[in-house]
């Protein structure tokens, strides 16, 4: 039984650390596209760009499928984190998910296993 919570608490933990390992990678690449879209357009301003809604980028289904297991483990943790800001809601969610799957689960194992289940 120890065996078994040791190694959902590791899945999930990697399921939630690399979906949001390729939401920042995806974050960073915006970034970087819109500082070489303002350098080209010779926009030296401080001011931030008006904000277009950002083309819904298209995923393979293996991103698909990391990030809907992600939505899965977190869906429970949706009513408490509030934020606009793409990153503190997935930061703030990334640390619930780790506390509840990673140490939760792990110290479940671990309890598990000094009492022979």
């Amino acid at each position: 039984m120890s065996a078994l919570l040791r190694l959902i608490s590791v899945v999930c933990s990697l399921i939630l650390l690399l979906s949001f390992a390729m939401f920042a990678a995806d974050q960073a690449r915006h970034g970087s596209k819109t500082t070489v879209a303002r350098i080209a357009a010779g926009d030296d301003t401080t001011a931030p760009a008006s904000r277009q809604a950002p083309a819904k980028p298209k995923h393979g289904e293996f991103r698909r499928a990391v990030d809907g297991a992600n939505d899965k483990l977190v869906s429970p943790f949706d009513g408490v984190v509030a934020g606009n800001s793409g990153w503190s809601r997935h930061i703030a969610l990334l640390v619930l998910g780790f506390l509840v799957f990673g140490v939760g689960i792990g110290f479940a194992a671990r309890y598990a296993a000094t009492r022979g289940l």
